[in-house]
């Protein structure tokens, strides 16, 4: 692992002696009702907040979804849910829980939300970098890959990795590896860097030691034809391609990842 991060075993856990005040907090969490437009507002300008997303969705999934994630982030006995509701499957790794993402319905309505929210930016900039490559202004690819870098690729909190980091309603920030893959360590504690405060930080601090974080893994489809619908022009750059030169050296300029493509074309054909 990379440093500037703090590894989820590292962190700060009360004894089992203390669940009940765990169980206690996630009890009035999921007790509170429907939050006000005024709420929503905060909420949205606040993203130090800790607020359930099912609470402005009316999508049945948020809900058993987020319920799953919450009750196993604070010792809760899960509900019985069927195939069909189930966001989650769960099973367990030591003391911890582990969530992948059911093959019901439910489940593959939460990837395909995970898919296009992955999908949306990048796409457009996969075509404006083709667009520039095509037109033959290499300079004006190479500015902008840098620029995709610093807007999407991030250090994973738990891990220190470089990762592209997008965000969605349930898990929040996602940071995938070169695969597309994450794993997410479902936690409400303060991450390196951010400072303890006296708002809804401190709140997070003072309840991170009573909950027993989840870890959500799984994955996302580089297909964009498939989940956007959209069709891809073969002389196109296509989604993966653009993907895969985020994690490239940072050190290589355009033109040489250019003149590399072109020996391995020629390798192939």
């Amino acid at each position: 692992m990379a440093e500037g991060h703090i590894s989820p075993e590292s962190r700060f856990r009360m004894p089992s002696l203390f669940d009940f005040v765990g169980k206690t907090m996630g009890k009035h969490l999921l007790s509170k009702g429907e939050y006000s437009e005024d709420d929503l507002m905060d909420i949205a300008g606040d993203t130090e907040d800790y607020s359930l997303f099912s609470k402005f969705s009316p999508e049945a999934y948020v809900k058993h979804g987020e319920s799953q994630l919450t009750k196993s982030l604070f010792g809760m006995p899960q509900d019985e849910l069927t195939d069909a509701d189930r966001v989650f499957d769960i099973s367990r790794e030591g003391d911890a829980d582990i969530f992948n993402i059911s093959t019901g319905p439910s489940g593959q309505e939460y990837q395909k939300v995970l898919n296009r929210n992955f999908h949306g930016k990048l796409s457009r900039h996969t075509d404006i970098y083709s667009s520039l490559l095509e037109s033959g202004d290499t300079k004006g690819a190479e500015d902008f890959l840098s620029g995709s870098r610093k807007k999407f690729m991030f250090k994973n909190p738990d891990t220190g990795e470089l990762s592209y980091k997008f965000s969605e309603g349930l898990l929040g920030d996602v940071y995938l590896n070169p695969k597309g893959e994450f794993s997410d360590y479902w936690n409400i504690g303060l991450d390196k860097g951010e400072e303890l405060g006296y708002g809804k930080n401190l709140q997070r601090a003072i309840a991170a030691p009573f909950t027993k974080p989840p870890t959500i893994r799984g994955s996302v489809s580089m297909d964009a034809s498939a989940v956007l619908g959209k069709q891809v022009v073969p002389e196109t750059l296509d989604v993966k391609s653009f993907y895969g030169k985020l994690f490239e050296d940072q050190s290589k300029s355009t033109e040489d990842m250019l003149i590399d493509e072109m020996a391995l074309k020629e390798s192939i054909f």
